[in-house]
């Protein structure tokens, strides 16, 4: 046991309002039995523009999964809240083109303001919950470094300041290795398969059956001086 660095995912929720998408009720069943499979490694999904009763529909008979997932950027506070009552992790992104300053958290998460994501992130830690939430730099394009123009890891440090250190230190480490950490034994290494090979009719050596051969007669060998060999012997051994 340990936290491993593989999730499953992650997964864009699409649906119209409440009623999820048919494409994403049948990714989160595949993903869900690989979850098991694999001895509940963690999954992560994007709430796109998915509430959260959209959500815990396309979870209808997967219901066990939800310990072992987290939902990223919820539309609300308030889905935010249902998710985690529902027994799912909630995870927030740090906006990468948001601006530092204060500001309130919205319904869409490209707009938070550092600010914004560090009080309501603050709140939900306040409640009972706070031990199934987690945080993301969200970097997943060149544009989000800081080469490029982007905030880079810095968004998730600025969260993290105005959260104060007992805070940041349980998204960012306690509840990161929980969420990380699961039972897994790897498949047993199966055992090489045994090399096929032919035998040369003349000088009995065998050789991979990739290796070039003769053929005369029906006969195979392993270079022309065989054959040469046999031919003498009229075909005779």
């Amino acid at each position: 046991d340990g936290a491993r660095a593989g999730i499953i995912g992650a997964i864009r929720m699409v649906g119209d309002g409440d009623a999820p998408h048919e494409d994403s009720v049948r990714e989160i069943a595949i993903s869900s039995r690989a979850q098991t499979a694999v001895g509940g490694a963690p999954m992560v999904i994007h709430a796109g523009r998915c509430s959260s009763d959209c959500i815990q529909k396309a979870f209808q008979g997967h219901e066990s999964a939800a310990s072992r997932t987290a939902i990223f950027d919820p539309l609300t506070r308030d889905d935010a809240v249902k998710l985690l009552e529902a027994g799912f992790w909630v995870g927030f992104t740090t906006p990468q083109s948001c601006v530092v300053d204060p500001g309130k958290w919205t319904s869409a998460p490209s707009q938070t303001s550092i600010p914004g994501l560090a009080a309501l992130l603050g709140d939900l830690l306040s409640g009972s919950h706070g031990d199934r939430l987690l945080l993301s730099t969200g970097a997943h394009f060149k544009s989000h470094h800081r080469r490029y123009g982007g905030l880079g890891l810095r968004g998730a440090g600025f969260v993290a300041r105005d959260l104060g250190v007992d805070g940041a230190k349980k998204l960012l480490i306690d509840n990161a290795i929980r969420f990380l950490t699961f039972s897994w034994v790897p498949p047993a290494v199966p055992e090489p398969a045994a090399e096929r090979t032919w035998k040369c009719d003349w000088c009995d050596n065998r050789f991979p059956v990739s290796q070039e051969s003769f053929k005369k007669l029906g006969y195979e060998y392993c270079t022309m001086p065989c054959l040469s060999s046999h031919r003498k012997a009229e075909f005779k051994k």
